[in-house]
């Protein structure tokens, strides 16, 4: 089989997609090995919990997004390309929620000064997105509903966020 331009010779059905500084938990990978083959065919991807190891230690509370779109059906899902700060999969069909996860440790961290620069430029492409959102020239490529599944969700309450008085957003948060 030849493979053109944007095409992958990947002869699996799933595929598990991570980062470099990512972990798989041993949960997680039980949980792979024995149910994802039982998965109903309508189901395009599956959200697992997306931990963080800062500090020396997991961070246990906190965070916006507790889940990612991790575990895709090839043909399934696509990039989104409609945000500036995280990279992710938008499914395109029933998506399951999995409890087990994936450890997110960037050893760079660990440095508090390059930490900080890195939330540096997270901040100004957030702010440069929030701001095309507001304009109507950057759109979300999921539908906003709160009662959907995470992705939506979160476009749903930033949706909400935009439009909150700006000295409103640091108590509510």
């Amino acid at each position: 089989m030849a493979v053109g331009p944007g095409q992958s010779a990947i002869k699996t059905e799933w595929v598990l997609a991570l980062d470099a500084d990512f972990t798989v938990s041993e949960e997680l990978k039980d949980r792979i090995a024995q149910g994802i083959n039982a998965i109903a065919a309508d189901v395009s991807g599956i959200y697992v919990r997306h931990l963080y190891h800062f500090g020396g230690n997991l961070i246990r509370f906190g965070g916006t997004k507790q889940y990612w779109l991790r575990l895709i059906r090839i043909g399934r899902a696509h990039p989104d390309l409609s945000e500036l700060v995280d990279f992710r999969f938008v499914g395109d069909g029933k998506m399951l929620r999995w409890k087990q996860a994936v450890v997110e440790y960037n050893r760079h961290d660990d440095d508090i000064s390059t930490w900080i620069s890195k939330q540096d430029k997270f901040s100004l492409r957030l702010a440069i997105e929030e701001e095309l959102r507001r304009r109507g020239t950057r759109n979300w490529s999921v539908k906003a509903d709160f009662f959907g599944h995470t992705d939506e969700r979160i476009a749903w309450l930033r949706n909400k966020w935009l439009y909150l008085p700006l000295y409103l957003r640091p108590v509510i948060y």
